[in-house]
């Protein structure tokens, strides 16, 4: 606990270190303009007290050097006045170049000239009070860059608030720059007024629900006081909603803002934790907001943003009573207690910012919508934690015994659901099963009953030595198919039983396909088939390379067994992009049917047809490829035309996963 308050202190003393050093920093800096970013206009202008924009070029008088944005404090003038602030830029734009400029919050009235032509104004700009009409427009004006510097005059007169002067930075750059920052402010203070607004109506209902808690109260209060600054301050939007609000309206919604997230703040957290709260602290507090309240609304702004400065103080006492508030609560580990904390000492730094901000003590930016807004959502979240905790236990138990009878239903139908996917799993491996069985029993038999046949023949001398040459031809060829029928059946059964399992590593297709075409060279022979490898370089790829190497046998097995004598098979691999490969199997056999290439993929039934010269053949060598092919990443085409041949192709991977 002493290391967190170390660790504050530093943090504080840091950030009082770093601000005075920025305002130092930036009272001096001069102002050069660059085409690549929107520039802020922060740094010495001229003021000329008590002229305006046509004056000052016959004026005796000399310009007093002031710091925009600020406002206008010097020995020889008062906050109650008008006067002409002057800019003069290198400009370092195109000709003909459109340019743009962003204002802010003026004090309180003011007309724009740039390069001598009046472009803007809010309010009535004028020489005395009872001629001025104060108002806050935030503008963006467009002009036409068109000399080799800018002249920007800003008339600007005061006499109905505190303070006057240029409040808010001042903008300039391209026209699509300004236009897009513009945009992007409008769109994310509309998005964070929402959020407000539909966050107060959502826990509005919460405290109908139970009037017994008033942390929802409260929120709710906080939300709308938060709404109300992000539409008074900033962007005001209640301006850019063209919403017909008088000036001292205006200025009494920004007042009453503040005070509302201060109070409302501190009430809420009081009510969040209400073992350590004393209402006396709450009673007077209630007092003490209420009467400034009044003083707020009944008092005109001239009065009012005077009594503003002495709230201010009330303000940081009431923040750093917050402060030891929380401490308390903290130190007693109360529930949500950290974070609560942590969220409101941000909020308590970006208020304290905004109080600087708001009377011209700091340059920087409206921060605390930003921090209410994280506020309120981590709020929430306890607010509902919290709600979810209450009720009547009979309610719960209710509620508990509706969710066992619906997790039971849901369970039900979960069984239910799972034991029709396994009936269905269970006939199709039924069928696989009996087509298994169907092979062993005549697939697998007949070559072995022949050969039996054949060799009781030999033994008898009942064959000639060229009928038992003619014979073995014709049982070699049983044998072969026999050997890949048993090699598949083999490799079925283990998946079966194990499920897929792959061992990827590098390997270069060419060679493999080589070896493979070298292997069925003969059988090829035998039907005077040619079979070509067109893979002409070395390609490398990742895949289980005994899966590979069934896949390629499988397929020109299949190529062979289809294509009548003469025929071409080809093989062939080409790089489809970053990620896979493709390989193919061509062959000028006798093509398939559209249904037949459907049946193939059809994993409840396994598809088998006779080769060219009735060739056996069982269909587990295609379902077993096609499953390989995608358990090592890829996916397994057909490409077939009757009478005209078959392309199988497939996919691996090139690069490891």
């Amino acid at each position: 606990m002493k290391n967190s308050i170390k660790y504050l202190l530093i943090f504080c003393i840091w950030l009082v270190t770093a601000l005075c050093n920025n305002l130092h920093a930036a009272a001096n800096k001069e102002i050069v303009l660059e085409t690549s970013r929107i520039n802020y206009l922060s740094g010495n202008w001229k003021l000329y007290w008590k002229e305006t924009a046509a004056s000052i070029e016959t004026t005796k008088n000399s310009p007093i050097t002031v710091h925009v944005p600020d406002s206008w404090h010097d020995s020889s003038i008062q906050q109650s006045g008008f006067g002409t602030y002057q800019l003069t830029l290198q400009n370092p734009y195109p000709k003909s170049s459109i340019l743009g400029l962003r204002i802010g919050q003026i004090g309180t009235s003011f007309r724009l000239y740039i390069n001598k032509i009046l472009l803007c104004s809010a309010g009535n700009f004028a020489q005395s009070k009872e001629t001025e009409r104060p108002d806050y427009i935030p503008q963006t004006v467009y002009f036409e860059s068109s000399a080799d510097s800018i002249e920007i005059l800003l008339e600007v007169s005061n006499f109905q608030y505190r303070v006057g002067g240029v409040w808010s930075d001042i903008e300039i750059g391209t026209e699509s720059q300004i236009k897009q920052k513009s945009n992007l402010l409008l769109m994310g203070n509309t998005l964070i007024l929402g959020v407000f607004l539909t966050l107060a109506l959502f826990f509005f209902f919460f405290y109908l629900f139970n009037k017994s808690d008033t942390t929802s109260l409260y929120f709710v209060l906080i939300c709308l006081g938060a709404a109300l600054r992000i539409c008074s301050t900033g962007e005001m939007l209640f301006r850019q909603m063209d919403i017909p609000i008088p000036f001292d309206l205006l200025v009494k919604a920004e007042f009453i803002s503040m005070q509302c997230m201060v109070f409302f703040g501190i009430m809420y957290i009081h009510y969040l934790f209400p073992r350590d709260s004393k209402s006396v602290i709450t009673k007077l507090l209630s007092l003490i907001n209420g009467i400034w309240f009044l003083v707020f609304v009944c008092s005109p702004v001239e009065i009012g943003s005077v009594w503003m400065g002495y709230y201010l103080v009330l303000a940081g006492i009431q923040l750093f009573y917050l402060a030891y508030f929380l401490l308390k609560v903290f130190i007693k580990k109360r529930p949500y207690s950290v974070i609560v904390t942590v969220v409101c000492l941000l909020v308590v730094l970006l208020g304290i910012n905004d109080i600087l901000n708001s009377q011209q003590l700091l340059n920087s930016a409206y921060l605390v919508p930003y921090g209410i807004l994280v506020f309120t959502f981590v709020q929430s979240f306890i607010l509902i934690n919290k709600f979810t905790r209450t009720g009547h236990k009979a309610a719960l138990l209710s509620q508990k015994l509706v969710n066992i009878k619906i997790r039971q239903e849901q369970e039900i139908i979960e069984k239910t659901e799972q034991i029709q996917v396994k009936t269905v799993e269970l006939l199709m491996l039924n069928n696989i099963k009996d087509r298994i069985f169907s092979i062993v029993s005549h697939d697998l038999r007949s070559p072995l009953k022949s050969l039996a046949t054949l060799l009781k023949f030999a033994d008898d001398n009942e064959l000639s030595r060229d009928d038992l040459a003619k014979y073995l031809k014709n049982i070699r060829k049983n044998i072969d198919s026999l050997n890949l029928t048993l090699e598949n059946l083999l490799v079925w059964s283990t998946n079966q039983l194990n499920g897929v399992k792959s061992s990827v590593e590098l390997i270069d297709i060419r060679s493999l396909v080589q070896d493979k075409i070298t292997l069925y060279t003969p059988q090829a022979a035998e039907k005077e088939l040619q079979i070509h490898n067109k893979i002409n370089q070395r390609m490398l790829v990742y895949v289980d390379k005994h899966q590979l190497s069934f896949i390629l046998r499988n397929l020109i097995n299949n190529a062979i067994k289809f294509t009548p004598k003469n025929g071409i098979i080809e093989l062939n691999a080409n790089i489809v992009n970053d990620k896979y490969t493709l390989i193919s199997v061509a062959d000028s056999g006798i093509g398939m049917q559209a249904d037949a290439i459907g049946a193939i993929f059809n994993q409840s039934e396994i598809f088998s047809t006779y080769g060219t010269e009735n060739e056996k053949g069982t269909g587990l060598g295609l379902m077993l490829c096609k499953e390989y092919i995608e358990h090592n990443g890829g996916q397994l085409t057909i490409l077939s035309e009757p009478e005209k041949g078959t392309t199988i192709q497939f996919t691996v991977r090139n690069n490891e996963v």
